[in-house]
């Protein structure tokens, strides 16, 4: 939808969940500095990065020394570089673009947050610094280059200036969240007390203290992306702004013209550098909040619901009135973050699921056109003679006319009015190149896992369908349709129409025809005919040597077991191979099958498929449809005289006619489909089977139901 064409009154946030994004449990989330890509941290310890336009996948990092959920990811200004933590103390720089680690170390605490300097990096340079915020220490910075950690100062008593008194996790001064300013040259420290340091971190000293209203545990400190508010998440269940009133640029040259060691006079400071602006909070339910953040205009402020079972995100305007309140599924939720471009929330489930809510458009002409009339109804329109003429006049042309001799500039590239100079670094990561991989065929995965190489001989080789055929010598005898080939010496005899040829040497004698449809219609069914007469059993089947007769067969002896009780021997013989393997002969077409302990039932559905025609149905039960012939006519048949035989009590034969063929032998014919089975001792079951596999819409329902 063009935002053009919208109503400039609606509120530029989201309103509905238009998608989701699904790969494994994901845990925290973080946008690009443009918003074109999207990390995703998943709870076994692998970052996904989405390709945020399109849906897709663009690049999976894996460490496989971790295996631990990610707690936070955090994206360098220039993109190319993505910092992430995880809950088995791994921290770990990857380059993106490569997908290859660039730095990996073992903490000796969990890293809630950690977070790299914003400072400027191309991608041969990557950071070289970051900010850690552990589960139950101090904050530290860490250097990758030299790998040197300095802990920052928690408070400004001097007791507890520099060091860690917490050792055992029961200090006062717990600290709790901490983040870099724009510029990367002081941090925000929040502690368990309700105050805000400012620390300039290249002097590790603390050059301002703001105190919070209430003195409520710190849990989370977040900038705007103008850096003009600074957002805090109390315990006390409020969110507070506060106005950032330093300058953007070079912040330390104010604390060094009031460089102050007293505490007082460290908290007078602090009152120059933030004044609070607004409070945000939900006087009735009485909400904790998780993952505040701003949007991307600093607009808009939200706050998603902490409570379990409610997937609920408040945005709040300045002036601190709720415009909107996003109801999702009823999933916790873990995270959030707001599209630093667009008016797009993403939020992540307890369930492992990333929400996508965009704004509900509605078209609104009128708004922009006066003139436009919106119409309730269509109406017929009668243009005017010369409306739509190709040719307009002349006079109408003359205050519209453009200077052809001015020179357009193709070259320059707008900047961006969203993002400052700052903002834009030099080599920009936006977007991740795809490689497309081919399909690789069958046959060719079969000849790689032999373990030998392709030859590239004067043996004769013939292309498969829908392949990538690389020819560089010999004789190729044919080139299967639709395969593509890079021919490049030797003879090729045939190629098959719509293959694509690359040919650079050789001889090429002939092109093949294409089949036409009916004769690959008859290859299809002689190759099912084919398929059908080898394979006559569910059991194992083989045929018997060639240099070895039945006759050389031993006949089978078992004075223990007496008599061969089943008919279906009337027309097997069991015999017994040299090896003492037991095997039964087919009386009409001397196929052999396994026999012994395996049963007869196989023999039976061997007699069934393709002897029904010369058994007795007495013999075999289970034989039941009659093969004949297409030139078989029903004259060969007489109906049944009921007078004479047994009254027919079943209902089945109101859909079918009790035939006899001229050797006395009973067939059921089927009045819909005209198709025979065997009657008589066989019963009525495969009649009633017949019927409700094939014609169940024009039977009664009683036979649907009958088992």
């Amino acid at each position: 939808m063009d935002v053009s064409v919208t109503d400039p009154l609606q509120g530029n946030f989201p309103e509905v969940i238009d998608t989701y994004l699904d790969c494994g449990i994901m845990k925290c989330i973080a946008f690009n500095r443009r918003g074109t890509l999207l990390a995703a941290g998943c709870s076994d310890g692998r970052c996904v990065v989405w390709d945020f336009q399109t849906g897709g996948i663009a690049k999976e990092l894996k460490n496989n020394d971790c295996v631990a959920a990610i707690t936070s990811v955090c994206w360098s200004k220039s993109g190319h570089h993505i910092l992430i933590s995880a809950a088995d103390s791994y921290l770990t720089l990857w380059n993106v673009s490569k997908g290859e680690k660039v730095f990996q170390t073992i903490l000796q605490q969990t890293p809630l947050q950690a977070c790299l300097h914003p400072g400027s990096s191309g991608s041969s340079s990557p950071p070289s610094l970051c900010l850690v915020s552990p589960s139950s220490s101090a904050p530290f910075l860490l250097d990758f280059h030299t790998q040197i950690t300095t802990v920052l100062p928690i408070s400004s008593s001097p007791d507890n200036g520099s060091h860690n008194p917490f050792s055992d996790g029961s200090a006062h001064h717990t600290p709790t969240a901490a983040c870099f300013n724009k510029t990367g040259d002081l941090v925000y420290l929040g502690n368990s007390i309700g105050e805000i340091l400012i620390i300039d971190h290249k002097n590790n000293k603390i050059c301002g203290i703001v105190e919070i209203p209430g003195g409520a545990m710190i849990k989370n400190i977040v900038f705007s992306r103008n850096a003009r508010h600074l957002l805090t998440n109390s315990s006390d269940r409020i969110i507070r702004v506060y106005e950032n009133l330093l300058p953007l640029k070079d912040s330390f040259k104010f604390f060094e013209a009031n460089a102050v060691s007293d505490t007082e006079k460290l908290k007078s400071v602090g009152l120059k550098s933030l004044s609070l602006f607004q409070e945000f909070q939900d006087s009735i339910t009485k909400e904790h909040w998780k993952a505040p953040c701003f949007s991307g205009d600093s607009m808009w402020v939200v706050g998603g619901s902490a409570s379990k079972g409610e997937h609920k995100i408040y945005i709040w305007g300045r002036d601190g009135l709720l415009v909107k309140l996003l109801e999702g599924p009823r999933e916790a939720l873990v995270d959030l973050a707001w599209h630093p471009i667009q008016p797009v929330v993403v939020s992540v489930s307890l369930t492992g699921l990333v929400y996508i809510w965009v704004k509900d458009y509605t078209e609104n002409w009128s708004a922009f056109a006066p003139d436009f009339r919106e119409l309730e109804a269509n109406e017929e329109y009668v243009e005017q003679e010369d409306e739509f003429d190709l040719m307009p006049d002349i006079e109408k042309l003359k205050g519209s006319c453009l200077n052809e001799d001015d020179e357009v500039d193709i070259i320059t590239v707008e900047k961006d009015s969203t993002f400052s100079d700052s903002d834009v670094p030099q080599e920009e990561l936006c977007y991740l190149p795809t490689h497309p991989f081919p399909d690789v065929p069958e046959k060719l995965l079969e000849s790689n896992n032999s373990g030998s190489p392709p030859s590239n001989d004067s043996s004769k080789t013939e292309g498969v369908d829908n392949s990538l055929i690389v020819y560089t010598g010999g004789t190729c005898d044919a080139v299967v349709e639709n395969s593509v080939v890079e021919y490049t010496g030797g003879t090729c005899e045939a190629v098959v129409e719509n293959a694509v040829v690359e040919y650079t040497g050789g001889e090429l004698l002939k092109r093949k025809r294409k089949r036409s449809k009916k004769l690959l219609e008859l290859q299809d069914l002689k190759d099912t005919q084919t398929a059908i007469a080898s394979d006559c059993s569910y059991k194992e089947s083989f045929s018997t040597p060639g240099d070895l007769s039945i006759t050389e067969f031993k006949k089978r002896k078992n004075p223990n077991k007496g008599q061969l009780r089943s008919m279906v021997w009337n027309h097997f013989k069991k015999i017994k191979k040299p090896d003492q393997q037991v095997v039964a002969v087919c009386n009409y077409c001397s196929i052999n099958y396994a026999g012994g302990a395996t049963g007869t039932t196989n023999l039976r559905h061997h007699l069934r498929r393709k002897h029904a025609e010369v058994i007795v149905p007495g013999d075999c039960s289970y034989i039941n449809i009659v093969s004949t012939t297409d030139d078989e006519s029903a004259a060969e048949y007489e109906e049944v005289n009921p007078v004479v035989q047994r009254k027919i009590r079943s209902k089945v034969w109101n859909y079918y006619k009790k035939l006899n063929k001229p050797n006395n032998k009973s067939v059921a014919v089927c009045n819909f489909c005209r198709k025979k089975f065997v009657s008589g001792a066989a019963g009525t079951h495969h009649l009633w089977n017949h019927l409700k596999r094939k014609h169940a819409k024009d039977v009664e329902p009683f036979v649907l139901t009958r088992k």
